[in-house]
């Protein structure tokens, strides 16, 4: 049923900062092609605050914001530029090499919209480079893309929980008074324009809840696709529990979800799968809507039991967290900050995946539930651990043979996965995909060989 995964993979954090300079252009290397970005002024700052040592790593892991105390807004891609850099070794994660080679991140996904306007700051994120023992000396620049852009489009495809192409989904512009709507059509397929002041998308289907998807990291000027959207049954039940494989809303980089519920004020006992083991430190968030991001609510020490008993502030969507430890660690943040992400990146080179489906096979029927499986791909690196929130494209074909000797075979399609380590697992242990699949025909036994 899944016959080719393709090695692809989409930076899961970023960081930015600035430094002095002139309107100067330089070309850079990114995912899709090569842009030529514009060399931001000395207005946009950044702050690195709290090195500790990594002692999982051997590295340095930094929190990271970056502010635009400049007069214009700074268009994606964001770029950040390392001009001299000592003490960095053996690396700066996610760090690429440009033609005069020196390293840059791609900074785009951690601003979460199309733009960072003037006075504004992107979401703190975690940073991990050099050694962990000699404090390193950075000199950096900003770079961002030029006023003039051709439209900017995002491709999405709509799928029922069991990844079929689901038509009549309406997706609605977030961060405009006046929002544009679009509706897929047959097929699932939807093609987004990302115009000025857009931050994302809410996707609603009649009795199925939203689900959002931000625009975060997405090429100006290019066709970017979207992690397929999957809207789950809305539900009477006190607490609506969200499979791994159909959340409704993004999880930062470098956080792996134990849980992701909808529930309303008050105690709830929450289950995991698979339990957290004993001490592991876990993270309460609520989803803010008004900032599109997870806001924590509490932290807690698991004790090796299946639930955890919490109490909900107030009705909304929660989910509990738990921080990866490699490739970087990202910081716990206190109640009622924002939860942010970490910066890593992995080369397409390095991957290699492996898929299952639980059950293996199944007798042939048109009953849906009786041929729908559980799918887990696990995703591993070459170069080193895949943090959480790495999200990867996966291709998926259809045969079948039939009874009367011939062959009916579907178009083949591609569906984006987000991947997450097990939270206590070790280092070199893959990050994880799992969703639900079947058959897009429903065909009894006496009709297939």
């Amino acid at each position: 049923m899944i016959r080719e995964f393709v090695q692809r993979a989409l930076l899961a954090g970023l960081v930015l900062l600035g430094h002095a300079g002139a309107a100067e252009v330089k070309p850079f290397p990114l995912a899709g092609g090569t842009a030529l970005l514009e060399r931001a002024d000395n207005s946009a700052g950044v702050l690195f605050r709290a090195f500790r040592p990594n002692r999982a790593t051997g590295r340095w892991d930094v929190d990271v914001v970056v502010t635009n105390g400049s007069a214009k807004s700074l268009r994606l891609p964001l770029v950040l530029r390392f001009e001299a850099a000592a003490g960095v070794e053996p690396s700066i994660a996610g760090a690429t090499a440009d033609a005069e080679g020196k390293l840059f991140l791609d900074l785009s996904a951690q601003a979460g919209r199309v733009e960072l306007a003037p006075g504004a700051s992107l979401p703190g994120f975690t940073l991990a480079l050099g050694n962990g023992q000699i404090r390193p000396q950075v000199q950096t620049a900003l770079y961002s893309s030029p006023a003039a852009v051709p439209a900017t489009l995002a491709l999405v495809r709509t799928l029922t929980p069991e990844g079929l192409p689901l038509a009549g989904v309406a997706a609605v512009e977030l961060g405009l008074e006046v929002p544009k709507t679009v509706t897929s059509a047959r097929g699932g397929w939807l093609s987004l324009e990302l115009r000025s002041g857009v931050r994302g998308w809410r996707f609603e289907f009649p009795g199925h809840e939203p689900v959002v998807r931000l625009a975060t990291g997405l090429r100006l000027g290019a066709v970017n696709e979207l992690p397929s959207v999957r809207p789950v049954a809305a539900s009477s039940d006190p607490t609506l529990r969200f499979p791994v494989g159909a959340l409704p809303a993004p999880v930062p980089a470098g956080w792996s979800p134990a849980a992701v519920v909808r529930g309303g004020a008050g105690a709830q006992s929450l289950a995991f799968s698979p339990t957290l083991p004993t001490g592991q430190l876990a993270l309460l968030a609520q989803w803010d809507e008004r900032e599109l991001a997870w806001r924590a609510v509490r932290q807690f020490t698991a004790d090796g039991q299946p639930t955890v008993a919490v109490e909900f502030p107030a009705p909304g969507l929660f989910a509990v967290l738990v921080a990866d430890t490699v490739p970087v660690a990202p910081r716990l943040p206190e109640p009622g900050e924002l939860v942010g992400g970490a910066v890593s990146a992995v080369e397409p080179a390095t991957l290699s995946a492996t898929g299952r489906v639980n059950p293996g096979s199944a007798a042939a029927s048109r009953e849906a539930g009786r041929v729908t499986a559980a799918a887990t791909v696990e995703v591993t690196s070459s170069a080193g651990p895949i943090g959480s929130g790495f999200t990867f494209p996966a291709q998926v074909t259809e045969e079948y043979r039939l009874r009367d000797g011939s062959r009916r075979q579907l178009p083949a399609y591609t569906v984006q996965f987000p991947a997450f380590r097990v939270p206590g697992s070790a280092a070199n242990a893959p990050a994880v995909a799992e969703f639900s699949l079947r058959p897009f025909q429903l065909l009894a036994g006496e009709e297939l060989a």
